[in-house]
């Protein structure tokens, strides 16, 4: 759905070669690139969606306890593309902004009333015929990796 969702605004979406990029999607934005994780957000009963905003390496045979390891995306994906199937929405939330572990969009008032450090899903919807995502912020894409390859090729 955030795939689907992102061929809304761009007409360049590309999808990386190989198993366990630390980014699912990568977005052409005019003459940038934008990393983004997708996310499958779950609706609380308190009115908020949750998300995990780190990998875990469980599943992995080479982790290194029985837990694994989890490891967040800071400086490896832009934005996170959350996806809620119970009520339809892509949200695109900036990487930077959020927790190592795991992040909240609120969907409906807190019980204790609480209206400051609260992240409203509105704020970070993506709506068909709405503001492209990434214009409002700038981020950093993948200019700082594209520079260092070309420097160490020139180097060579």
């Amino acid at each position: 759905m955030v795939l689907a969702r992102l061929l809304d605004f761009y007409e360049v979406v590309l999808l990386p070669f190989g198993e366990n990029q630390r980014y699912d999607l990568v977005v052409e934005d005019g003459d940038r690139f934008v990393r983004v994780q997708c996310k499958t957000g779950r609706l609380q009963q308190h009115g908020a969606i949750k998300f995990n905003t780190c990998s875990s390496t469980y599943h992995h045979p080479n982790a290194p306890t029985r837990y694994g390891n989890a490891l967040d995306y800071r400086g490896q994906a832009d934005y996170f593309g959350v996806y809620c199937s119970e009520n339809g929405a892509v949200y695109i939330v900036p990487v930077h902004s959020v927790g190592r572990r795991s992040a909240f969009l609120r969907i409906s008032p807190t019980l204790n009333s609480q209206r400051e450090r609260v992240r409203w899903a509105r704020d970070y919807i993506l709506t068909p015929g709405g503001p492209p995502p990434f214009e409002s912020e700038p981020g950093r894409g993948l200019e700082p990796l594209a520079n260092g390859l070309q420097n160490h090729c020139s180097a060579n």
